[in-house]
């Protein structure tokens, strides 16, 4: 696709289940996006770059994040609910940042060394975090 003598590049920033489906339409829809962004995802840790990324893949994380830790997309697997309540205090998968990410950068946390929503919901308000976005999406 041209616009106007100039190839259009889309980049996407996506936050939480954002990611999640922002991933789906890079799979499956068939335009290409350029540079992908993602915060807080709780994306499964085994998924490969998406087919129509044709840039970068940059990954903000915060280890107080618990979202980060949640492994859901695909299908992590659980059956019941149950299994995912045992599942949601232990914590064990690590942090969202698979090898296909072309970039990556730990977010300064906003809490205090426990997991908190708080901190799933800063990645905004950080200004570290805006100020790369800026840097890399230029």
């Amino acid at each position: 696709m041209r616009l106007c003598g100039t190839d259009p590049f889309i980049n996407i920033i996506s936050h939480s289940w954002g990611t999640t489906l922002s991933y789906d339409l890079m799979n499956s829809g068939g335009i290409e996006m350029h540079d992908w962004v993602t915060m807080g995802s709780p994306l499964n840790h085994g998924i490969s770059k998406p087919f129509w990324n044709t840039g970068s893949w940059i990954n903000f994380y915060s280890y107080y994040d618990p979202i980060v830790y949640l492994d859901m997309y695909p299908d992590p697997g659980w059956h019941s609910p149950l299994e995912a309540t045992f599942f949601l205090p232990c914590f064990t998968l690590g942090i969202f940042n698979p090898p296909q990410v072309d970039y990556s950068y730990e977010k300064n946390m906003t809490t205090k060394y426990w997991l908190s929503l708080d901190e799933h919901s800063a990645y905004f308000e950080d200004d570290d975090v805006i100020s790369h976005i800026r840097t890399w999406l230029q």
